[in-house]
């Protein structure tokens, strides 16, 4: 389904759907920033937005808004600079999404917590994946990949450390009574001494 309204939005004749221009100023953006990322390619160009091939995008503000974080991340950093960004942000839902299939739902509480918490972040961050797709880099949007980012290793980590809880038995010894004595008030070294 977002395969299609992917094609739809790149491809299609999408101002029948959108009587205010945002699907046909979306699809201008992409066609453009997809050709200049071709001529530059692996570092970008942090100044793309002054080399004139955006002034057909200046919008009623002056600016031209790059609604889409990873067309902005890949016209100022390249291939580079998007690897660098999101292959940590892909390897930990990889990571955490076969981390939650191979822990078992029948297991002890431990680990049903550790399955659940794996699902949690790696669902989080699917949203914020398509939230990204649709937004630039304005107020929390980095910061809340970050933090999932940062959440999601340390339930990585934790499941480094992490072993299933083992039932513990206790101990049927009869205490030893003697050193009990000992050390209850009275008895012992201090209660032979005397005062004088």
């Amino acid at each position: 389904c977002g395969a299609i309204g992917g094609y739809i939005l790149m491809f299609g004749d999408v101002a029948k759907f959108d009587a205010h221009g945002s699907f046909v100023y979306r699809q201008m953006l992409i066609d453009t920033s997809i050709k200049y990322i071709a001529d530059h390619p692996f570092f970008g160009d942090l100044r793309f937005l002054q080399s004139g091939r955006f002034d057909h995008l200046v919008q009623g503000q002056g600016i031209v808004d790059v609604t889409n974080l990873y067309l902005q991340v890949l016209l100022k950093h390249g291939l580079i600079g998007g690897l660098l960004l999101f292959g940590p942000i892909f390897l930990v839902i990889a990571q955490l999404s076969f981390r939650a299939m191979s822990l078992s739902r029948n297991g002890d509480p431990e680990r049903r917590e550790m399955r659940g918490a794996c699902i949690a972040i790696s669902a989080g961050y699917v949203g914020w994946l398509l939230l990204i797709a649709t937004t630039s880099d304005v107020g929390l949007t980095m910061h809340l990949g970050l933090l999932l980012l940062a959440v999601g290793e340390g339930i990585r980590l934790k499941r480094r450390t992490w072993r299933p809880s083992r039932k513990v038995a206790f101990s049927t010894a009869v205490p030893d009574i003697e050193f009990i004595k000992k050390l209850q008030p009275g008895a012992g070294p201090q209660a032979q001494t005397s005062t004088t």
